[in-house]
């Protein structure tokens, strides 16, 4: 992934010595809206080099972080339990300052492994049947998929399962 420029690095690339103006190929004077363009096309692909990362989640404790990494890009991951569960897990964030969506992929085989979920997190899912305690209760064992989408102020999940055969 990218490492993102510090300010000093960025202007020292991206504007003229002495006009001050936006550059291009080091010395070529470019308008702002295309240096915006520029902006965007790269954003664009480093953000989608990021989103195909898959990170791995330990589910052998009995709390579960989603860790987002800790660079400013960390808008969307994609996380995959270490090992499938049967007890009782929590889930928790880390370095979600910029999360903005996430998708975690995990295998339950007991309806016993609950996932308490942070405050802040809300579901229509009938499994996710104790919103003031945010807890998701499955009735099937399986291979799971939950979404989450940040709204500003709150997380809204969405549960999928593929059943156990």
């Amino acid at each position: 992934m990218a490492t993102p420029l510090s300010r000093a690095d960025y202007k020292g690339r991206y504007n003229h010595p002495t006009t001050g103006k936006y550059k291009a190929n080091n010395s070529q004077l470019i308008t702002s809206a295309e240096h915006r363009d520029m902006i965007d096309q790269s954003d664009s692909f480093v953000n989608k080099v990021d989103d195909l990362s898959l990170v791995t989640s330990d589910t052998s404790g009995s709390t579960i972080t989603l860790d987002f990494g800790s660079t400013a890009l960390s808008y969307e991951k994609r996380f995959v339990g270490s090992a499938s569960f049967a007890t009782p897990k929590t889930i928790a964030l880390a370095n979600n300052t910029n999360a903005k969506h996430f998708t975690f992929l995990f295998e339950i085989t007991s309806i016993a492994a609950t996932l308490t979920f942070p405050s802040g997190f809300k579901s229509g899912d009938t499994r996710y049947n104790n919103p003031s305690a945010l807890i998701f209760t499955s009735t099937e064992i399986g291979i799971f998929k939950v979404t989450g989408d940040y709204t500003g102020s709150s997380w809204i999940l969405e549960f999928s399962v593929l059943p156990a055969v």
